[in-house]
């Protein structure tokens, strides 16, 4: 329940954060009039016939695992949350595009760190673009830390 509370939690604060984004699907340019919202995906990308993309832009929020440790005498949980964004881009320059839409939900995930009131994020945040990206798709990556509640027996 917790992996899958911080995951809905996490694309909650996401889809606020991109609320007011829109970037071109697959089948348009950047210079094209009709933008569309960026989805946001929980766990998976939705399963589509084919290769339709129709889910760009995206992003995917997905639990990655969580670590349970003892920290002096206290125990601790901390949960990994990964983002995948994705983007279309016919032109050479609309690169720009996973990049305006990266820093957006950075920004935002930044300055919003405690989430649902029980998640915080904490430690580093790694942020990154996939380095042999298959052009006129781009995608970038993001890798989180959140601190998590840990049941302890006897507690209640």
């Amino acid at each position: 329940m917790i992996a899958r509370d911080l995951v809905k939690a996490v694309a909650a604060e996401v889809r606020e954060a991109v609320k007011n984004l829109k970037l071109p699907d697959e089948h348009q340019s950047s210079r094209d009039a009709r933008l569309l919202p960026v989805n946001v995906y929980e766990q998976f990308l939705p399963i589509v016939e084919g290769n339709d993309t129709a889910f760009i832009p995206y992003v995917l929020v997905e639990w990655l695992g969580t670590t349970d440790e003892l920290d002096g005498k206290d125990y601790r949980s901390i949960s990994h949350v990964g983002l995948s964004m994705g983007t279309f881009a016919a032109e050479s320059w609309s690169w720009q595009d996973p990049f305006h839409l990266t820093e957006t939900v950075r920004e935002h995930l930044l300055t919003h760190r405690l989430i649902a009131k029980k998640f915080r994020l904490i430690g580093d945040a790694d942020w990154a673009i996939e380095p042999n990206r298959p052009a006129p798709f781009f995608y970038t990556y993001a890798t989180l830390t959140y601190s998590t509640f840990q049941p302890v027996a006897g507690l209640f």
